[in-house]
């Protein structure tokens, strides 16, 4: 996928107050040299409907390699800044980690999920 149509695609889901509801798929997975993805969740900030932009992210993954040397990675990193990370999942002691895209304002589809780890990894 094309940079421009990933991130047109990714601020898409920006739009508008952030939409209350919460995400947990335990089905999606995704797996290369780099990471083995277990799930994908989405969070929101208190404050309802009033917040704009409020909600996270998190793809959780086992770790195999950094990436975030990749090109691509460095890419997205440089254009959303303060708003993607890589951190360690809280409370988790068996190695899990999470790519965090915050200021989103609803959940993530499979799709877009998809493309975003096939264009960190292409």
């Amino acid at each position: 996928m094309q940079f421009d149509k990933l991130v047109k695609a990714i601020e898409s889901f920006k739009q508008a107050g952030t939409k209350q509801s919460w995400l947990k798929d335990n089905h999606f997975t995704y797996e290369n040299d780099y990471l083995s993805v277990i799930k994908i969740e989405s969070s929101n900030v208190a404050g309802g409907d009033k917040v704009n932009k409020g909600k996270q992210w998190s793809i959780i993954f086992y770790p195999k390699k950094d990436f975030s040397k990749l090109q691509n990675w460095h890419k997205l990193k440089c254009y959303f800044t303060d708003s993607i990370k890589i951190t360690n999942v809280r409370g988790a002691t068996d190695g899990k980690c999470g790519i965090r895209l915050y200021k989103m304002s609803s959940d993530p589809t499979i799709k877009v999920v998809q493309d975003f780890l096939a264009y960190i990894f292409e």
